[in-house]
């Protein structure tokens, strides 16, 4: 299983519809929300290695920003707090480096546990997850957290196979 996220060089022009895109081994192809100026949306990748104790759920490090159109996310935390109140879907991917056992990518609401989704890896493998949430426009933020059970360490690996993203959907 190969996870990739999507990093954009830039984004196409306000109204524009249908515009292909192409970057790395995903392609596809903006939707209206995707381009409409002043849409909050943000995606962030790992920079480095971050290596995670067995049963032990930690914030995974996504501090380099591809983009943020509204300046929102902060690398140092990992928190991203948009300023429009409305739906949005948030969602990331881990890559790990290696082991056996179960996998847990979380996604936190305001420093509590909103959704997670489950796998299990053998030898090295990854998990993604996406979820709808609500946020005010003010003061909630979400963050993205992972846990392994592989019984020893291992490495959340760095690169855009770790990704953190989100985009907004409708008030």
């Amino acid at each position: 299983c190969t996870l990739t996220c999507t990093t954009f060089d830039t984004l196409p022009a306000a109204g524009t519809k249908g515009s292909a895109f192409n970057r790395g081994t995903f392609n596809g192809v903006f939707h209206d929300h995707f381009v409409t100026a002043g849409i909050p949306l943000f995606a962030a990748i790992s920079a480095a290695n971050q290596s995670v104790a067995s049963a032990t759920i930690t914030t995974v490090v996504t501090g380099t920003v591809d983009f943020d159109t509204g300046s929102a996310f902060n690398a140092g935390t990992g928190a991203w707090t948009p300023q429009t109140p409305g739906y949005y879907l948030v969602g990331g991917a881990v890559a790990w480096g290696g082991g056996t056992g179960a996998l847990r990518l979380l996604i936190y609401k305001n420093g509590v546990l909103y959704r997670e989704g489950q796998s299990y890896m053998a030898g090295g493998q990854g998990i993604s997850f996406t979820t709808p949430v609500y946020l005010n426009g003010t003061t909630d933020y979400v963050q993205m957290a992972a846990a392994q059970y592989s019984g020893g360490n291992q490495d959340i690996l760095a690169g855009g196979n770790t990704c953190f993203h989100g985009t907004f959907l409708r008030s």
